[in-house]
C-alpha cells in the first residue's frame, strides 16, 4: 500500500522529489498545509522549505533564519505528532567540525560556524525529543546539475584537486524517504551515496570549466565539501 506524503517546501528538494514520487501532495510553507494535513492524515510529512547557505542566511539575518529553519521545522514537528505522522526534516552535513580528512559519523563533534549551519544544529536540538527523522545530507544532483553558484563557491584549482566530496543523488533520496514512509525509524542520519567523489571530476563532468581566483579572491567561509560516514543509515536499512 502506497503512503501518503505532505512535502512543504517547493524548492529543489520539495520539487524532486514530487516528481519522484507517489501520493504526494505538495505545499509552499505559507500555505495552509496544517489544516490539510489535519483532515487528510498523511503517512509522512517532509519539510524541505527553510532558508539555505550562509549567505542567505546572513542576507536574512538571525531572526528570520531561525523562524524560518528552527521555529517552522518544530511547528512542523507538532503537527505531525498531533496527528500521528512521521516527519522527516533535512539538516546538512557540514554541521560537523574540522578536520574533514575522514569521514563523520553521526556522533562526530559539531560546529556551529555560521549562521546558516548554527541554525540546522539548533533545529536538530529542538526537535531531538519529537520522535522525528532527521538527514543530514551533501550536495544533492537531481535534474540537471547543482545550483550554479556552486561553482562561485569554489577556491583555486590547486584547492578543488585536494577534496573528496559525498554527493547524494536524488535517486538515493528518493528511496531513503520512501524507507521512512514505509518503516519506523527516528533519529539522525547521514544520508549520501556510498561513494565519494573527486572534486575535480564532479567539476568537469557537470560544468564547462572552473572559475580559477587567485588567493587574494577566494571566498571565505568556504571549505572543503564534508565526507559523510553512512554506516547508520545502511544498517537501519535506509540506505541499500
Amino acid at each position: 500500500m502506497k503512503k501518503s506524503i505532505f512535502i512543504i517546501g517547493r524548492g529543489f528538494i520539495g520539487s524532486e522529489l514530487k516528481s519522484r514520487l507517489e501520493n504526494v501532495s505538495l505545499y509552499s510553507h505559507d500555505e495552509d498545509w496544517a489544516s490539510e494535513a489535519r483532515q487528510k492524515n498523511p503517512d509522512l510529512i517532509i519539510n524541505a522549505a527553510g532558508i539555505v547557505g550562509n549567505k542567505k542566511c546572513s542576507m536574512a539575518g538571525k531572526t528570520a533564519t531561525f523562524d524560518a529553519n528552527v521555529d517552522f521545522a518544530l511547528r512542523v514537528a507538532e503537527v505531525a505528532a498531533e496527528i500521528n505522522a512521521k516527519v522527516l526534516l533535512f539538516s546538512t552535513g557540514a554541521v560537523y567540525a574540522v578536520p574533514h580528512s575522514t569521514p563523520k559519523r553521526e556522533i562526530d563533534r559539531l560546529d556551529p560556524c555560521n549562521l546558516y549551519i548554527e541554525s540546522k544544529i539548533e533545529m536538530e536540538q529542538k526537535t531531538e525529543g519529537l520522535d522525528v527523522v532527521v538527514f543530514r545530507i551533501p550536495v544533492v544532483i537531481g535534474s540537471g546539475c547543482y545550483s550554479q553558484d556552486y561553482l562561485n563557491r569554489i577556491r583555486t584549482w590547486a584547492w578543488a584537486q585536494s577534496c573528496y566530496i559525498s554527493l547524494l543523488y536524488m535517486e538515493t533520496l528518493v528511496g531513503a524517504v520512501e524507507h521512512v514512509a514505509q518503516h519506523k525509524v527516528s533519529g539522525i542520519f547521514n544520508i549520501a551515496d556510498y561513494e565519494f567523489h573527486y572534486l575535480p571530476n564532479f567539476v568537469q563532468m557537470n560544468y564547462k570549466e572552473l572559475p580559477v581566483r587567485d588567493s587574494e579572491h577566494i571566498p571565505q567561509g568556504f571549505t572543503q565539501t564534508h565526507l559523510l560516514d553512512t554506516d547508520k543509515a545502511r544498517v537501519a536499512g535506509i540506505l541499500k
